[in-house]
C-alpha cells in the first residue's frame, strides 16, 4: 500500500506538495500584470481571467481558488445593458467568495436602465464597510447621476482610495456620510470636482494626503480650488495637462511636500500654488520655463526645494529660459537643493553644467543627465565644484550612476567617467 502511494507521489508535480497557504499566494501575485504606475488605478493591473484557467488545471487548484477570498478581493465590472456584459450573478458570486475580506471595486458606468444602476448602487452600498478601493469610470453621465444618488449620504469608513475618470459633466458628491481612512483621490477627465458636503465635523476630504487631478476639461476653476485646499495634511499633488488661469484664485497648500506636474504651462501653476513646504519638484513635458527661472529674490517661493526633476519630449520648451536657469536669482530661491534632474537636449545641459561651479546651491549632491553628455563638459563642472568645496557625490547618467562614499572622494568620480561605472536602476526613468 505504502509502495503505490510512494508511487503516486513521485508522479505529481512538486507545486502539488506545496501547502495550501503557498498556492493561495502564487495564484494571488499570478493575477499581477505589468500596467504603467502612472496611469489611476482602474482596475487593469491584474488578470481575473487566470483565476479561471488555474481552475482548469485540477481539482486541487480549483478548491483552493474557490476558498481564497484575496483572489476574489478585486473586481472589475462593467455596467450596461449590452448583454456581452458580465451578467449579476458573477458579480455577486466575486462579493461571496471574497468573504469579510476588504475590497477593491473597479466600474465602468455604460448605458442602461434605472433599475439595473439602482440595484448597482444598493450592491455598492451594502459593501461600503469593506470597500478599500473605489475607482469609477463613467460613460454615461445619467446612469451615473443615479447611482452616486444612492451613494450620496453613506459613509465609507476603510476607504483608502477613491477614483473617477471618464466623461461626467455633474458634480457628483459622494460619501458624506464620511470617509475617515481616505488617503487617494483620482481626478481624470472629470469636471466641476468639490468636497461634498458632510454630516460630520470634517469633510471627506479631511484625512487626503495624495491627490492626482488629470486633464479636467475646462481651467482650474474656483471649485477645484477648493479641491486643492480642502485636505489640511495633503502632502503629494500631482496635476497632469491642467490648463491654469493666471487670474485665478491663490491655492495655498502649507503641507505640500512633492508636485508633480505633467503637460502644461510651469508659470501659472507655480504661480497659483503656494506651498512653502514642497521640497521635490518633478516637471514633465511641460513649457512655460522662463517665467518660472525669473521668480525675483523677494518671492522666496522655493525655499525649501530639495529635489527638481526636468523631464521634457520637446527641448524648445527648455530652451526658451535656459540662460535663465542657474542664474544667481533662481539659486537664491532654491538654497537647499541637493538633487538635481535634467534630461533634456544634452546642448542645454552643457550650458548648466558651465554654470554649476559658481556660486550657489551649495548642498547639491547628485546631478542626473542624459547618457550623450560630453565627457569633457561634465568632468570640467565637477572639478569646478570639487574647487569650490561644493562636491558632487553621485552621478547618473542616463542608465548609468557614478557614486562615491562621501564628499571627500568627490574627485573620484572624476576619475570614474573613463572607467567602467555602476548599473543604475532603469525603473526610475520611466
Amino acid at each position: 500500500m505504502s509502495s503505490a502511494i510512494d508511487r503516486r507521489m513521485a508522479t505529481e508535480p512538486p507545486i502539488y506538495h506545496l501547502p495550501v497557504e503557498i498556492l493561495a499566494i502564487i495564484f494571488t501575485l499570478g493575477q499581477s500584470v505589468d500596467f504603467p504606475q502612472r496611469e489611476p488605478k482602474s482596475g487593469w493591473d491584474w488578470d481575473p481571467s487566470v483565476r479561471g484557467s488555474l481552475s482548469l488545471v485540477s481539482r486541487h487548484f480549483r478548491e483552493i481558488i474557490t476558498n481564497t477570498p484575496s483572489l476574489w478581493s478585486k473586481i472589475r465590472w462593467r455596467l450596461s445593458s449590452d448583454p456581452l456584459a458580465p451578467p449579476e450573478e458573477f458579480l455577486v458570486l466575486c462579493l461571496q467568495r471574497s468573504a469579510s475580506s476588504h475590497i477593491s471595486w473597479f466600474i465602468s458606468l455604460h448605458s442602461c436602465d434605472k433599475e439595473r444602476a439602482n440595484r448597482l448602487g444598493q450592491l455598492v452600498a451594502a459593501q461600503l464597510y469593506r470597500l478599500r478601493e473605489l475607482h469609477i469610470h463613467v460613460v454615461d453621465f445619467v446612469v451615473a447621476f443615479w447611482v452616486y444618488a444612492i451613494l450620496r449620504d453613506y459613509p465609507a469608513p476603510v476607504l483608502e482610495y477613491y477614483g473617477i475618470s471618464g466623461r461626467a459633466s455633474y458634480d457628483f458628491p459622494i460619501f458624506s456620510g464620511g470617509a475617515p481612512q481616505l488617503r487617494s483621490i483620482d481626478i481624470v477627465a472629470y469636471a466641476n470636482v468639490s468636497p461634498p458636503p458632510s454630516k460630520d465635523p470634517l469633510p471627506p476630504f479631511n484625512t487626503v494626503t495624495t491627490l492626482w487631478i488629470n486633464q479636467p476639461q475646462r481651467a482650474l476653476s474656483p471649485e477645484l480650488v477648493s479641491t486643492l485646499t480642502a485636505s489640511p495634511v495633503l502632502t503629494s499633488l500631482r496635476l497632469s495637462v491642467c490648463d491654469l488661469n493666471r487670474s485665478i484664485v491663490e491655492a495655498r497648500i502649507p503641507t505640500l511636500t512633492h508636485l508633480i506636474i505633467e503637460g502644461g504651462s510651469v508659470w501659472p501653476i507655480l504661480l497659483s500654488i503656494q506651498a512653502p513646504a514642497l521640497e521635490v519638484l518633478s516637471i514633465t513635458d511641460a513649457e512655460g520655463f522662463s517665467d518660472f527661472y525669473d521668480m525675483g529674490p523677494g518671492t522666496n517661493k522655493l525655499p525649501n526645494l530639495r529635489s527638481l526633476s526636468i523631464r521634457l519630449f520637446d527641448w524648445e520648451n527648455f530652451g526658451d529660459g535656459i540662460d535663465h536657469f542657474t542664474t544667481s536669482v533662481f539659486k537664491q530661491n532654491t538654497p537647499l537643493l541637493a538633487e538635481l534632474s535634467l534630461y533634456i537636449n544634452p546642448d542645454d545641459v552643457v550650458s548648466v553644467l558651465d554654470d554649476l561651479g559658481c556660486e550657489g546651491w551649495p548642498r547639491l549632491q547628485s546631478l542626473s543627465i542624459p547618457r550623450d553628455t560630453p565627457t569633457s563638459a561634465i568632468r570640467t563642472a565637477l572639478q569646478r565644484r570639487i574647487n569650490a568645496g561644493q562636491c558632487i557625490q553621485q552621478l547618473i547618467r542616463g542608465d548609468l550612476v557614478h557614486k562615491v562614499d562621501s564628499s571627500h572622494g568627490s574627485h573620484l568620480l572624476v576619475e570614474q567617467l573613463d572607467s567602467d561605472p555602476i548599473p543604475a536602476q532603469r525603473a526610475q526613468y520611466q
